[in-house]
């Protein structure tokens, strides 16, 4: 039941943060599946700041990243 009510949330929090096109046009891209979160960035800088975005909508959901599985 958990998974069937993260799914929504994850892909409410992914949706919001603008990532039409692909990594060639743009300096930042997401892609999600399921429980799994990749962020491609030209540079360390829009890392953080694509993950910060990511990381506040689901908090104010009642959700928190994993620090030990994150991976940069």
């Amino acid at each position: 039941m958990s998974a069937t009510l993260f799914v929504p949330a994850l892909h409410n929090a992914v949706q919001e943060i603008d990532q039409r096109g692909a990594i060639y046009t743009k300096s930042s891209q997401i892609c999600a599946y399921v429980d799994d979160v990749v962020i491609v960035t030209r540079s360390e800088t829009k890392l953080r700041q694509v993950y910060r975005e990511i990381e506040e909508k689901p908090q104010q959901m009642g959700l928190i990243v994993n620090k030990k599985k994150t991976n940069i």
